[in-house]
Parts: C-alpha cells; structure tokens; sequence
C-alpha cells in the first residue's frame, strides 16, 4: 500500500465514527417509523434523531453532529429545493440522502445535482438498500472532504511557492540594479579609456542576461498556473520587430554578424500585447545572435502569407537543430544536451515562453531546420487587424515635451540604488531630491512640489503605493513610475491602481527608465492639455 493510500485510509477512518448518527426529517409519522424498522432489520448500527418540521431541523443540526441527513423534501413549513438549500446550507459537511415520493423524482434529481449525495423513493425501499445507500453515501462524502482537503493543500502549496519565487526575485533583484545603473553610467564616461568602456559593456550584457534568466522563471511559474496576462492593442508587427533589432544591435555588431531585413508584408497590423510579443521576438532574435558564429547571417522577414495573417520569420546560418530535437525545443528547460548548454549557457525557457505567448495570442510558433550545423528557421504566425486609426501612442509624443528637465523625488530607502539613480537621473538633466521614507517624502513634496515621483514599494514605515495615495490626495495631477523587485501581473495592477503611470521592475537599463519618463511626461502633457482646452 502506498504512503497516500495509507493517508486515505486514515482520513476516512479517523472521519467514520463507529455508530453514525442520522438526522431524520420526515413529517409523516408512519413513514419514519417504517424507515427506523427497516435499518433496524438491516443491523445497521445508528442512532436517529426525527424531525417533523423544517425549522426544528435547522435549530438541531445548529447543536448537534450528525453523519446523516435522511431528508423529505416536502415538509409543513418547507417545500421542494427550499427545504434541500436550508439543510444543505446549514450544514454542507453532512452527506444528504433525499426521500422521495413517486412523484418527487424530478425534484430529488435536481437536489443531487445540487450536492444531495443520493436519493430513495420510500415506495418499495428495503432496509438493506437504505442501510447500503446511507453507508455509500457517507463514504462518498468523506472521500470528497479527503479530496478537498487535498486539493487546498496542493493550492496553498502553489501559492506558497509563487509567493517564495517572487520574494527571491526581488532578493536577486535588488541588487543588480545599483549594479547595473553604475556600470551603465561608467559605459557612456568618455573620459575612460575604451577597454574600460568595453569592459563596462560586458559587464552589463551579463547583468541584462541574468535579469532576463530571473524574468524567465517568474514567467515559467506564471505560464504553468496560467496567470500570464495580456494587454492587447493594435501595434504594427514591423516596430516591435525593428525594435528587437535595436535591442541586439550591439551583440549583432560585436559578433560581426549580417542583418538581413525582408520586412515585406503589407498588413503588418496586430491585435496583441506589444511588451509580450515583443518579448518573443527577442528571445528568437537573440537565440540567433546566440547560435550563429561570427561572420555568419540572420535574416528576419515578414508577409502576408494568406489572407489576414502575417509571418515573421527568424532564420540564421548558425549551429542549428538535430532532427530528434526538433519535437522537443519548445519544452521548458530543453537546450540540446549538456554539451550545448556548456557552450552556449542559458536555462532553456525562452522559446517555451515564446510558444506559450504566441498561443495567448491565438498564434502559432514552430521551428524547423536541416540538422547540426545548416542554421535554425522559426516562424511566427499571427492574425491581422485593420489599421489603427490613431498611432500607437509611443509614437506621439508632443514636442518639447518629453526631453523637458524634471524636478524629480526619488523615494528609495536602498542607499546604493539611491546614490546611483541620482547619479543617473541627473544626467538626464533632471533635478533630483532623495526621501528614504515616505514621511520624508510627503515633508519634501509638501514644501516643493516634484513634477515627477520615482518610488520604491517596499519603504521602512510605509508602501510606496500608500504614499502616491497620499501624495495624489494632495496633488491630483502627480505623476509617478514604481521601481520595485517585484513585477507579477498583481503587482502591476496594484501600482496603477495606486496611481502610478508606470511599473518598471527592477533591474531596469537606463534606456528602460528614459523612456518612462519621457512616456509618462507626454501623458501628462496631453491631459493637462485636454483638461485646459
């Protein structure tokens, strides 16, 4: 026998009492005696408690336990599902077994449906079917208690490991960024000699890389329990695709790699989350940087293969794909052996990621090549949608509005992350004042107020989504960005909700951070001229 059989045999034996008692509702006299006879000659050891009335049930089955519940649905003082839904209501632990007349059958069937675990016509009963159906019935019932019990289990596990992924995200997070917004400051020094720039470049390819290994497993653990969430708008497959590029440019460049671009298809128009789609095409361009020697080709390409859809195409003359791998590259954590992992590193979650967000957007990913050695092609199909009649909002930025010095309150009790992001912020032009607590924050926005608010969560006396609440109530029009280790889907939506135009998760590339300020600046311009005309 094995360890869970054993558990569920103690769970049914510890529920199982030795002498069950049964709660009898049945306001005929001569029905219930009948039925107490009938268990009697069966030899089925119970005790019995009767009722007659709905509301004397109701008051018992409040002080005492029962095993069972014999119940009649048609009562003085209750009819039908009404008297099922008072019972079962009161206590829903308490297997039911319903009595029924010759003309009741319809309405018992319906009780089950409801949760009722069997039902009897009282017209021909024997006791041994009564003995055998309350005994089934009672069985039934602690077997679902056992199962439930289980399932909660499974789910507090769940929950508990989402919970412990997402704390060690943040730990691992947390101090990358200072990391990573230091070395990102002394990459663009010019007053450092070039090796040390170059060697800054390294150091922040590796930092994104281990960013991006972390994000991968948030996403693994939201694609298994099904929380990845999209946020569709009409975009243009070809900016999203041109943006990729822009992303690998400099890896593409240090490898002496060709780009070829054949981004031909006339309706590039898609109904789809750009940050995730975006995020596909990534990991199958960057795949190709990764696997395609120096001096090798990667070519990208679009078209409207068939009416209403679009393929985007990533093909490279790199290491390629051996035959039998090929069924298995989109299951997580397949990268081709140890050998390829050696030499290429990586988790191999990127294109199982891929796939599972393609799906999300009723797509289709697949992957095909030759064998070892003759390069790797994947393809992206998806729907089109008609042309937006407005341009993807990035693309309108009012003029002189985005590159305008802010005056900044950065909110950040983490004193590296701190020290650098005023370093970084700075050279944008902004000016830059630093609260490491949220009454420091309020003290310093009360006697001046900051155009923007840049603030962490999680603050030594408070959240930082209690100070935008605060800080809005005061200043309705404030705009804020959240810098946090923490970029679930729920956190998101609880920064927005808060108030904040933007959640950057941590660690965040200095690009990543301009190009906030510069969208939630142009935000805010455009209300603030709607509001005035």
């Amino acid at each position: 026998m094995t360890a869970d059989r054993e558990a569920y045999h103690a769970a049914m034996d510890q529920a199982a009492p030795l002498v069950p008692s049964i709660l009898m509702v049945e306001d005929n006299l001569g029905d219930a005696t009948l039925l107490t006879e009938y268990l009697a000659e069966s030899r089925f050891a119970c005790t019995i408690r009767h009722c007659r009335l709905l509301g004397e049930a109701i008051e018992v089955l409040g002080t005492d336990s029962f095993q069972v519940v014999l119940l009649d649905l048609i009562l003085p003082d209750s009819k039908g599902l009404q008297t099922f839904n008072a019972v079962h209501g009161k206590a829903p632990a308490v297997p039911i077994v319903i009595l029924t007349g010759f003309s009741d059958e319809e309405l018992a069937s319906q009780a089950v449906k409801l949760g009722a675990q069997d039902y009897l016509p009282k017209d021909g009963i024997t006791g041994l079917q009564l003995a055998r159906t309350i005994r089934y019935a009672m069985e039934r019932k602690r077997a679902e208690s056992v199962l439930q019990l289980a399932k909660e289990s499974a789910e507090a596990a769940n929950k508990a490991k989402d919970r412990f992924i997402a704390s060690l995200s943040h730990e691992l997070r947390t101090p990358l960024t200072p990391v990573l917004t230091q070395v990102q400051i002394l990459e663009r020094d010019a007053r450092l000699p070039t090796d040390v720039r170059e060697a800054m470049a390294m150091i922040r390819r590796n930092i994104e890389l281990e960013a991006r290994l972390i994000d991968d497993l948030l996403d693994t653990t939201r694609v298994a329990s099904g929380k990845m969430e999209l946020r569709p708008v009409v975009v243009d497959v070809h900016s999203l695709l041109r943006h990729s590029v822009e992303i690998c440019r400099a890896e593409i460049d240090r490898k002496g790699l060709r780009l070829a671009l054949a981004l031909s298809a006339a309706s590039p128009w898609i109904c789809a989350d750009p940050d995730r789609l975006q995020q596909v095409f990534w990991n199958l361009l960057n795949n190709a940087v990764k696997f395609t020697p120096s001096g090798g080709t990667i070519t990208l390409s679009t078209e409207n293969h068939a009416p209403g859809r679009v393929a985007v195409t990533v093909a490279d003359t790199g290491a390629g794909i051996e035959t039998d791998l090929l069924p298995r590259i989109f299951e997580p954590f397949e990268q081709g052996g140890r050998t390829v992992t050696r030499k290429f590193g990586g988790l191999g979650l990127g294109l199982a990621i891929s796939r599972s967000i393609v799906n999300l957007h009723e797509g289709m990913l697949t992957a095909d090549s030759t064998g070892e050695g003759n390069g790797a092609r994947f393809r992206v199909e998806l729907r089109t949608v008609a042309k937006s009649a407005q341009p993807p909002a990035s693309d309108r930025l009012p003029h002189g509005v985005a590159h305008a010095p802010k005056r900044i309150l950065l909110v950040e009790d983490h004193d590296n992350t701190a020290k650098v992001m005023t370093l970084l912020l700075s050279s944008f032009g902004h000016q830059v004042t630093h609260a490491r607590t949220v009454a420091d924050a309020i003290a310093i926005a009360t006697a001046d107020k900051p155009d923007l608010l840049i603030s962490d969560i999680g603050l030594p006396d408070a959240s930082g989504l209690d100070l935008m609440r605060r800080l809005r109530a005061l200043y309705p029009q404030l705009t804020g960005i959240v810098i946090s280790g923490y970029g679930a889907a729920d956190d998101v939506r609880q920064s927005s909700e808060a108030g904040f135009s933007k959640h950057l998760t941590k660690p965040f590339n200095d690009r990543a951070l301009q190009e906030a300020i510069e969208r939630v600046s142009a935000d805010s311009a455009t209300k603030g001229a709607a509001v005035s005309s």
